[in-house]
């Protein structure tokens, strides 16, 4: 048998105003069954004058105990008035007379919380941790959360809300939500209505928030196998995985992973889930370009960079945009394999892709600024003229279509120079818009630079603060669609 902690609401006494009678009222629960244990046949019916006292029974009648109330109460539901119960005088307040109805549950097994619209917060905090502290002591012992939302104040499912949230961290989650549904004009006993499937929709609200902002989809995911719904979770394992990938920064899988899930939503079909539909919108809306085979590099990066995944986004730049520059004809060059893998042994960089090579050594070669930050005046480069950043001998063009492939070596203590060890030959770009291509190479270097930085963990480069990072990043984006266009 295990331990059960119930939250609820106090509400004030329903007293009739012609003779201070407290007004009864019948409900109903299906009984456990104890053969099977899962809801029987039986249906057990009783006779209750606090409206806290149903879900109150139904739960010691059906788990044998309640270990722990906690009971929001007003000062009003705390103030004692007079009224007649069973033709008996009585002067209670309604939490004193709702805990007399309770049988079995003794004043040291009672969290009474003063709450009122001005310190409802505080109130919050200290229901969380009584929850926390009581599942920290039965923790062994099976320890179950059980809510009623039949009555008390008018900012009380605002309340469970928070509390359902804050409790999530700690893997915490109510077993049962129940209030009564009240059927107007009718005989028949108003049954105990189960609404924890209803307050799991906030779980789904709160998992498409958070992978609208974040890209995240565990909560997502949280929410669908709670419900016991599969089909949902197909796609929402894709999206889990893409962001995997990104966190990781393992581009490569991003990439393959990113293309599956596009494939997938070009062949969904509507209605395998309705509550995932009314929302499938929002989760197109928020891949957007990388949901269509059209998608560039320019198109993933622009969303890492809305999410505010820095570091991913710098990473893809480094390792995905120059073979797609030069897949799109925006630079070519001619320089053989043979020779480029020559030139890759003399600088001990075999492993790295050609175009990766070729991009890296036009982007040395043709800019003086080596990062985001200036080292002298510790101020930002790129709030300056990109083509400042730009070598005199490519200001305006590559002479004689080539970039020359040097090496610094020291000939002295004092004194270094730079040795020839080859050339790439036949570079070529749309000369309309040498400029938006140059600056965009520039800032190519500058954020690489500024990976490589952060991944050596270097103490001697001084690094840019995220919302420069972010602002390179956007003139990047920026300098792209003009020569994408």
């Amino acid at each position: 048998m295990g331990k059960n902690l119930l939250v609820l609401g106090m509400s004030t006494l329903p007293i009739r105003r012609d003779n201070e009678e407290i007004i009864s009222n019948k409900c109903c629960w299906e009984s456990l069954s104890e053969k099977v244990g899962s809801l029987g046949e039986c249906r057990k019916e009783i006779e209750y004058y606090s409206q806290l006292e149903p879900v109150s029974k139904m739960i010691m009648e059906r788990e044998k105990n309640l270990n722990k109330i906690i009971i929001f109460a007003t000062p009003e539901t705390q103030k004692k008035v007079r009224f007649k119960y069973q033709g008996q005088e009585k002067n209670e307040s309604a939490v004193d007379f709702y805990l007399s109805r309770i049988e079995g549950v003794t004043q040291d097994q009672v969290l009474l919380i003063n709450v009122t619209d001005d310190n409802s917060i505080e109130a919050i905090f200290k229901a969380v941790e009584a929850i926390r502290k009581f599942w920290k002591e039965n923790e062994t012992e099976d320890p179950k959360l059980w809510i009623d939302t039949q009555g008390g104040f008018r900012n009380l499912n605002l309340v469970i809300n928070a509390i359902i949230s804050l409790l999530k961290n700690d893997k915490i989650v109510p077993n049962g939500i129940y209030s009564i549904k009240y059927i107007a004009n009718s005989k028949e006993p108003n049954p105990i209505q189960d609404q924890t499937q209803t307050y799991r929709i906030f779980d789904f609200v709160s998992g498409i928030n958070e992978f609208s902002r974040y890209g995240r989809a565990e909560q997502l995911e949280d929410y669908y196998k709670s419900t016991g719904e599969k089909v949902a979770l197909e796609p929402i394992g894709m999206m889990k995985t893409i962001v995997e990938n990104i966190q990781m920064c393992d581009m490569e899988s991003f990439d393959c992973n990113l293309a599956a899930f596009r494939n997938y939503v070009k062949e969904k079909k509507d209605g395998d889930d309705n509550l995932l539909d009314i929302f499938w919108t929002q989760i197109k809306d928020d891949y957007g370009k990388l949901l269509e085979d059209s998608c560039t590099g320019l198109d993933i990066i622009e969303w890492l960079y809305k999410k505010k995944f820095y570091q991913q986004a710098i990473t893809y730049i480094e390792s995905k945009m120059p073979k797609e520059w030069v897949s799109k004809g925006i630079i070519r060059y001619g320089t053989s394999e043979c020779t480029l893998n020559t030139i890759k042994n003399s600088v001990h960089k075999n492993y790295e892709r050609n175009d990766n090579f070729v991009i890296s050594q036009i982007a040395f070669e043709c800019f003086i600024w080596t990062a985001i930050m200036d080292k002298k005046t510790k101020k930002s480069n790129i709030k300056k003229p990109l083509k400042w950043g730009r070598n005199q001998r490519y200001m305006k063009e590559f002479p004689e279509n080539k970039i020359d492939v040097t090496v610094t070596e020291k000939k002295d203590k004092e004194r270094k120079e730079r040795k020839k060890i080859g050339e790439i030959c036949n570079i070529q770009i749309d000369s309309n818009k040498y400029d938006n291509i140059m600056d965009m190479l520039l800032l190519y270097k500058l954020l690489k630079n500024e990976r490589n930085n952060f991944n050596h963990m270097s103490d001697s480069s001084l690094r840019a603060d995220q919302n420069t990072l972010g602002q390179a990043i956007r003139m990047f984006i920026e300098c792209g669609r003009k020569v994408y266009e």
